[in-house]
């Protein structure tokens, strides 16, 4: 069965209700801090519209924000992580956060426990098309074509492998599945800022399902809609 999984900024409805009124004790990220953690949502995307760290309002409050397309992330911000404004014209991030519709916590640990059970596989590891610059396609004599060296994906194995966690292995969190790779970045933010509280804000079985660390930090994933015939589901009880 073929899936092709289409990004969380295509067709989310736009809501603005406020955040949770319970308290929630909020840990100002730095410059440097919030930087680190905007860096981990343009891994996989080169795109101009995606490429910038983009500062957004939502919800009568000002954020750090970026996204490759599948999943964002959104930072308070605070006088020492101000972003300066893209020198292009970038993704509305504010437009794709839904009205919350949930409170569900998820223990970290067993969200830990079950990306670990995933399998590892040796995989090529990929970077950037030369011939196309990423974008899968090029320009020639003002004629655009379709990327041959890449098959348009934009990447292109160097030759090298490493062991990964098994990209044919999701995770099911709540109603929705995940790819891997996504909820190992989630991972990464709730190691990085210490978090000791996880919770589903928003989430139906398809669509964007909305994360909120215990610091205020909300990250937005993406959920497969389908599965491929060879891949397996793990589930975070």
């Amino acid at each position: 069965m073929s899936f092709v999984r289409p990004p969380i900024l295509h067709k989310t409805h736009c809501y603005r209700l406020p955040l949770s009124d319970r308290q929630i004790k909020i840990i100002k990220m730095n410059k440097e801090q919030t930087n680190k953690l905007l860096s981990m949502y343009r891994e996989f995307d080169q795109r101009e519209t995606m490429r910038h760290f983009i500062p957004v309002e939502w919800n009568g409050k000002k954020w750090c924000a970026a996204t490759e397309g599948h999943h964002f992330i959104l930072i308070p911000e605070n006088d020492e992580n101000k972003l300066e404004e893209p020198p292009c014209k970038t993704v509305d991030i504010a437009r794709v956060v839904p009205e919350f519709n949930c409170i569900t916590e998820i223990s970290i640990s067993n969200l830990k426990s079950t990306f670990e059970s995933i399998p590892l596989v040796n995989k090529e590891i990929t970077e950037e098309c030369d011939a196309c610059e990423g974008d899968g396609k090029f320009e020639h004599y003002g004629e655009w074509y379709d990327c041959k060296t890449c098959d348009e994906k934009g990447i292109v194995g160097n030759g090298k492998f490493e062991n990964v966690k098994d990209p044919n292995t999701a995770i099911k969190i709540g109603l929705a599945t995940f790819q891997s790779r996504f909820i190992k970045t989630l991972i990464n933010v709730i190691d990085y800022t210490n978090c000791q509280r996880l919770e589903i804000r928003y989430q139906k079985e398809a669509g964007v399902t909305i994360f909120e660390l215990g610091n205020q930090i909300l990250i937005g994933i993406a959920s497969k809609y389908e599965l491929e015939d060879n891949e397996n589901v793990v589930t975070v009880a």
